[in-house]
């Protein structure tokens, strides 16, 4: 299992001029990661970890594919029903429209 966090790269903005912010945000993620691997190492689970900067749904698409993924697990947030419309942005619905394996959202 892979646990994977993407950190959304600042539009506009060059790269270089964040370094250190970024830095800091992979650090971070990272750490928490691990965090969380721990409690499914502690039962026996084989765990790795992976943090990205760019546009989420690019990031996981491109992980699955490099990866050979066979499921990807992710959360989702609700969409009002009145404002359906403004769940087509979203990154789930992104992943879920061009990821070429299973996902599976969670709530």
């Amino acid at each position: 299992m892979t646990l994977f966090h993407v950190i959304q790269r600042v539009p506009g903005i060059a790269p270089g001029e964040l370094e250190r912010f970024y830095r800091l945000l992979v650090e971070r993620s990272e750490r928490r990661l691990r965090e969380v691997a721990c409690s499914f190492t502690s039962e026996g689970v084989e765990v790795s970890t992976q943090v990205r900067i760019g546009e989420p749904a690019a990031e996981i698409v491109r992980a699955t594919l490099r990866e050979a993924v066979d499921l990807v697990v992710m959360g989702s947030h609700k969409v009002k029903p009145g404002r359906r419309e403004r769940g087509w942005g979203t990154t789930s619905y992104k992943v879920g429209i061009f990821c070429q394996c299973p996902i599976l959202l969670v709530k």
